[in-house]
């Protein structure tokens, strides 16, 4: 699986389950890390350094199942790219080697790619004889043609530690403007400019706020974040900040009054960033993009908005600004779904259960063989 760095939704979620103490205490595991990739920059980057990683890796794979026979192989394939073939190799190796196989998708495809004739061989092998976990019903469906080459399908939605308590989810926005924040890597698919165009409208229409972007800067770059700013002479209402983490990022999250993440990034699937400000009991404006109006209920704990539409993301933040108690409510609300669905303690939970069951399948069809 994948595990920092780079840091990542997928790489996050492995590092959770590397360092989980009810799967450790379940099972015996030997751990492999599947990145390829030493920098956020890299992925989705073909490079010898990654040929020569990916060759360490097949021959790591190889060693430690034949050292470790396990009864279950848990991994984490990539589904664009070059990394996509990579790992059907992976996969071809275990299976010519009778692995049991479970792939955990942390990630979606775009269609383009998926219906192209020269990969329906590909997905046909990478899907055939394994079990599949997707983070929500939509990512599923999207492998519609392949899934029913699968042992079995599961669900399991991602999930997040308890960081806070209730005082602190409360010490904060008193004292200050209605501050919107933005809270992951500084990509343009992540909507960065959708977002300035709309605090640019909420200006124009007289507003006071603040909108904090945090994240790493990647293909948004400081030197033109600023310029659009001042473009848009938003200089007094919107700051970028760079890569906040622990401790730093969460005091920003704890001063915002809401989550705004208009997100059209192709790979987008469940945004760890959305139960984050669940937690913090913060209302959040997001889009249709993967699992994500699976986690949202629009008009209840947030407001789903059309993909790159500036002006209907402007019309749900001034709904916040203009209707504070209706919106500390829809935070309350997401809160409840957190502690309900969502917490890292349900995740470990959920993924237990499908890793024993896989299992047990196995373990059925070698008695049935016999």
């Amino acid at each position: 699986m994948h595990m920092p760095p780079p840091v990542h939704g997928a790489a996050v979620v492995g590092q959770q389950i590397f360092e989980s103490k009810l799967i450790r205490d379940k099972f015996d595991c030997a751990y492999i890390n599947a990145s390829s990739s030493a920098t956020l920059g890299d992925v989705g980057h073909f490079s010898l350094a990654k040929i020569r990683r990916t060759l360490a890796f097949y021959k790591q794979v190889l060693r430690e199942v034949r050292n470790q026979r396990p009864d279950l192989v848990y991994f984490t394939p990539s589904t664009a790219g070059w990394a996509l073939y990579r790992d059907v190799i992976t996969i071809c190796l275990l299976r010519r080697r009778r692995q049991n196989v479970v792939l955990h998708f942390h990630n979606k495809t775009k269609d383009t790619y998926l219906h192209k004739w020269y990969n329906e061989g590909v997905w046909e092998h990478l899907f055939q004889g394994v079990s599949a976990i997707f983070l929500g019903d939509a990512l599923s469906k999207q492998f519609g043609n392949y899934t029913h080459l699968c042992k079995k399908v599961f669900v399991c939605p991602n999930g997040m530690p308890h960081l806070i308590d209730d005082t602190q989810r409360e010490q904060h926005r008193a004292d200050q403007p209605y501050t919107f924040l933005f809270l992951s890597n500084m990509i343009e698919s992540k909507g960065v400019y959708v977002l300035l165009d709309a605090c640019a409208l909420l200006k124009q229409k007289g507003y006071t706020f603040r909108c904090d972007f945090v994240g790493q800067w990647f293909d948004v770059t400081k030197d033109a974040f600023d310029a659009k700013c001042a473009q848009l002479d938003l200089l007094d209402y919107v700051q970028g900040h760079g890569a906040k983490f622990g401790v730093e990022k969460n005091k920003y999250i704890q001063h915002a009054n809401a989550l705004v993440f208009p997100t059209f990034y192709q790979s987008e699937c469940f945004p760890l960033v959305i139960i984050e400000a669940m937690q913090y009991a913060l209302p959040i404006i997001s889009t249709n993009e993967g699992a994500i109006s699976e986690i949202i209920d629009n008009g209840n704990d947030g407001w789903i908005v059309k993909k790159q539409d500036a002006v209907e993301l402007a019309d749900k933040m001034e709904w916040l600004l203009t209707h504070p108690t209706e919106s500390k409510q829809m935070g309350k609300t997401g809160y409840a779904k957190y502690c309900q669905n969502y917490t890292l303690a349900h995740f470990e939970q959920r993924l237990l259960n499908i890793l024993t069951e896989c299992i047990q399948i196995k373990q059925l069809e070698n008695t049935c063989e016999y």
